[in-house]
């Protein structure tokens, strides 16, 4: 993070940079939060070791689905989980931030976990994330 009073006479000129070319994803009290950082996301996918997880591109962030079922996001380099239940019990002082204003609180996840609890996390959550709902068919009208 870049904070305003840590940068000098570029900092505004930086800010309208990131606005205008949408290079940032929030810009709040004063601090600019960039997007993703790719790297982090290869990271994360190369030290789980299991092909159930996919990832998907989302205005800078990426989502992260299990089985095909959405758990989570990787949003500012962090890894957020969905708060169901059994990532709750699973993990009892995580905690609750939201990736962006007005979204709904996620769990932070301590990025010091070892894999193996992060996959037996996973599958604990499994049963009680939301199926994939089919997206609509578009419809064409004609005249």
């Amino acid at each position: 993070m870049i904070t305003l009073d840590a940068v000098c006479g570029f900092t505004f000129a930086l800010i309208d940079f990131c606005i205008l070319t949408g290079y940032c994803s929030k810009k709040t009290q004063g601090v600019i939060v960039l997007a993703t950082e790719k790297t982090v996301l290869t990271r994360l996918l190369s030290i789980l070791p299991t092909d159930d997880i996919s990832s998907r591109p989302m205005m800078g962030e990426y989502l992260l689905y299990y089985r095909g079922r959405l758990f989570g996001m990787v949003c500012d380099n962090r890894l957020l989980i969905k708060p169901v239940a059994a990532a709750v019990e699973r993990m009892p002082n995580a905690p609750l931030v939201r990736p962006y204003e007005g979204a709904k609180d996620m769990l932070l996840v301590d990025e010091t976990q070892p894999p193996t609890l992060l996959l037996a996390l996973l599958e604990s959550m499994y049963d009680q994330l939301p199926e994939k709902t089919p997206s609509k068919k578009k419809t064409t009208n004609r005249y």
